[in-house]
């Protein structure tokens, strides 16, 4: 194993691997050069710690590899990936030698977390959220055949991170729908994809679709559709929100601290005052589109999913994995499908494979740019 450490130390520093990075890696803040002696003078480790070194710089370079890295990385991946193999990998809570580890919370935005807008000195413009409210559906190409439509988006995990939201969508022509990359990178989010991180909800629909075209669905697959093809404003996806605010569970509502927009005093009041005009947009959005395939996706809102499909189109259920039920329609050359959100727990790792597969029985032949 420190065999293994030394050649990870001599793939990594000349991607950008320094001390500062690999002092918070290491259980007692040791230098590159520190470790890497140690490394080379000891055949194997004797405890645990040295381990969970190798552990952390192999994750960070797996990492790495998958997004498709070689000669140059981009700015702060490495340290986004440190505070990712620090949290995979830790030492039990009462190491003494663990000391020098930061508590690390996982990462939300890429920017910092705090400002005046989280005290509240600053809070979210009302007449921009309003207009932002009902005139804001999500991202991609409305004329593209393929729509993914969900409750709400994730993220809005602080006032700050909603700020650049609304200064980004304002500052750029407050589009109705806009391009998924572009807008992210706007507003500071660098996951996605510049770091080419797989984004747990996005990567699930992505294999669905890729299973409906025919087309290859490995991680790699996944990365490459994600980082350069979904939600573009020039491609074949659409992924819209029946309600506009971001939220990081629908557990949360953090809005009644950052403004004082009646409308946002609680999740019920929001959902009470939005619902009848998002309905009617996204309504309107699908009438004049007619998108080839719909995936509505949250099993809990079946009966708001329905409302929004042709009343001739008769859904028939199936299951995946015991009682992983979903459904399909076909109706006037488009497939509408209802089914589990990509973030519920326990779903067979085939489920969205089925769906697909299914998809593109009813749909006919389907083909993806």
């Amino acid at each position: 194993m420190p065999k293994k450490t030394v050649w990870l130390i001599n793939q990594l520093v000349p991607l950008g691997l320094t001390d500062v990075i690999f002092n918070r890696l290491h259980h007692s803040g040791e230098s590159i050069v520190g470790h890497h002696t140690y490394c080379k003078e000891h055949s194997s480790f004797s405890g645990p710690t040295n381990v969970a070194v190798r552990k952390r710089l192999d994750y960070i370079h797996g990492e790495i590899v998958a997004r498709g890295f070689s000669d140059s990385l981009p700015d702060g991946l490495l340290d986004h990936l440190a505070d990712v193999a620090l949290r995979h990998y830790p030492l039990s809570a009462d190491s003494e030698t663990e000391r020098f580890a930061p508590t690390v919370q996982p990462a939300q935005t890429t920017q910092a977390q705090g400002s005046d807008m989280d005290s509240g000195k600053f809070p979210l413009d009302e007449g921009l959220l309003t207009t932002f409210m009902t005139g804001f559906y999500g991202y991609g190409n409305p004329n593209g055949d393929y729509w993914f439509i969900g409750m709400e988006e994730g993220g809005g995990n602080t006032c700050a991170e909603v700020g650049r939201r609304l200064q980004c969508w304002d500052e750029r022509g407050r589009r109705p729908v806009e391009d998924l990359a572009d807008f992210h990178e706007a507003f500071g989010e660098r996951r996605w994809f510049i770091w080419r991180e797989l984004q747990p909800t996005w990567s699930r629909l992505i294999s669905l679709l890729l299973t409906a075209t025919s087309k290859p669905n490995e991680d790699g697959d996944l990365r490459h559709y994600q980082v350069n093809m979904l939600g573009r404003s020039d491609g074949a996806t659409c992924l819209l929100e029946f309600m506009p605010l971001p939220s990081p569970t629908a557990r949360h509502w953090l809005y009644s601290t950052w403004t004082a927009h009646p409308s946002l005093s609680s999740r019920e009041t929001y959902l009470q005052a939005m619902k009848k005009p998002r309905a009617a947009g996204l309504t309107q959005l699908l009438g004049s589109h007619r998108p080839r395939v719909v995936i509505f996706y949250g099993l809990a809102n079946e009966n708001l999913w329905t409302a929004f499909c042709p009343a001739g189109a008769a859904f028939k259920q199936y299951q995946t994995g015991g009682n992983q039920v979903w459904k399909i329609a076909h109706y006037a050359g488009q497939t509408f499908v209802i089914c589990a959100h990509p973030a519920t727990g326990g779903l067979s790792p085939n489920y969205f494979k089925v769906i697909g597969r299914k998809v593109r029985e009813c749909a006919g032949a389907l083909t993806l740019p």
